[in-house]
């Protein structure tokens, strides 16, 4: 029964504090994605100027800053076909080219190994807007760490010297500097009056995730709530275990072991299948949650399975004291 008791609130554990702590590992994870430093700002009434995007790529902790003009969709050669394309304001910032050259204004980049897909042999051909304008293809190339947003589609390069870019796209060199270069960059744009700014990062996100207290206090408190049951119940199943053998335990105190040695094997024989029921539940659990669910951190499925362990045997050592203390011959008379 013990070993049932142990090995149910194992399970119980892991499968729900485990969780969330296998969510945070995936979170944190997440973290060291360079698009996890990627900033994006958008403005609806054209204050992300040339100036603004000049001062961006020379703010303290940005890494690469570049401008969205326009996100369309182009046509290839093959009929019916659209694609997404980005007019930015370097191509050659977003995309690492693998074959053909850096494109010059109006001329485009796709990605590396699309080309037959566009109809082409190479990647040499032209993609036409819904105004019939047209735009060679001059090379292929791959997204940098932090660009994936860009893959799948083309890059286009954009006059030198636009009106104004839908879209501000920032790498900051680290999260720590991320909350100073949004700052930064948003009195850039609000310098100008009337602006209408989002703003997109999941790595601030992230960090806010993690590092919230309700997050944290949450998963304590499952896990706390887990374990403190399953000491009681053990604690009930012990107490039981000793009631059921006080016969056996007062012939041997009538014997002459000592009320500590008496205890102390008592406390063995239910440390036993306590330890025998972690061990199963903590291996099932963990198994469980990494073929169907999100993977258990391995040390913290052997700290919550410890910990359960100590919170049952200590649970075990009231009704075991409460049973060897008793007087042995008044127990030999019990019918």
């Amino acid at each position: 029964m013990l070993l049932l008791v142990t090995l149910g609130a194992c399970l119980a554990a892991l499968l729900t504090a485990g969780q969330q702590e296998a969510q945070k590992t995936v979170l944190a994870q997440k973290l060291q994605d360079p698009a996890s430093r990627m900033l994006v700002i958008r403005e609806k009434k054209g204050l992300i100027t040339p100036e603004v995007l000049a001062l961006a790529q020379a703010t303290r902790g940005v890494e690469i800053a570049v401008g969205v003009v326009k996100v369309d969709d182009v046509e290839p050669t093959v009929p019916g076909l659209r694609v997404p394309a980005w007019t930015v304001s370097n191509v050659e910032a977003i995309y690492a080219s693998s074959l053909g050259r850096a494109p010059e204004t109006g001329e485009a980049l796709i990605q590396t190994g699309e080309a037959a897909e566009y109809g082409w042999e190479v990647p040499a051909g032209v993609f036409t807007d819904r105004d019939g304008q047209e735009f060679p293809v001059v090379g292929e190339g791959a997204p940098r760490p932090g660009f994936a947003s860009f893959a799948n589609g083309v890059l286009i390069q954009a006059d030198p010297h636009p009106a104004a870019y839908q879209s501000l796209h920032v790498l900051a060199s680290s999260l720590e500097v991320l909350p100073d270069v949004q700052t930064a960059l948003l009195s850039y744009i609000s310098a100008q009056g009337g602006a209408e700014i989002s703003v997109e990062n999941a790595g601030m996100q992230i960090v806010s995730e993690l590092t919230g207290g309700e997050y944290a206090r949450y998963g304590q408190s499952i896990l706390l709530t887990v374990l403190v049951a399953g000491g009681f119940l053990t604690a009930v199943v012990t107490l039981t275990y000793v009631l059921l053998y006080r016969r056996i335990l007062g012939r041997r105190r009538a014997l002459g072991i000592t009320r500590f040695d008496l205890a102390l094997l008592t406390l063995l024989r239910v440390a036993i299948p306590i330890s025998i029921g972690a061990a199963i539940g903590a291996l099932v659990a963990y198994t469980y949650a990494a073929t169907r669910l999100a993977t258990i951190p391995l040390d913290y499925t052997v700290a919550s399975a410890l910990i359960l362990v100590i919170i049952s045997v200590l649970a075990a050592i009231a009704p075991i004291a409460w049973a060897v203390n008793r007087d042995p011959a008044r127990i030999m008379r019990t019918p």
